[in-house]
């Protein structure tokens, strides 16, 4: 029976369950840097994201001014 414990454990699996199916699909060595190179493109896509809302706000309290 599964119990749902969070966010964080199912992304966990998640992202294990990606990598397994890359390792297997490719039939190569598990290579952790290229976990960090992916790793590194989301955090700047995840600012640039943020980046983009504050704009956002920013011009909406101009409007209001």
């Amino acid at each position: 029976m599964f119990v749902f414990r969070g966010w964080g454990v199912l992304t966990a699996q998640n992202k294990l369950g990606r990598i397994l199916y890359t390792v297997v699909k490719t039939k190569t060595e598990y290579d952790e840097s290229l976990l960090k190179t992916n790793e590194n493109e989301r955090l700047k896509k995840r600012l640039n994201k943020i980046r983009k809302e504050m704009e956002k706000i920013e011009n909406q309290l101009d409007e209001r001014a």
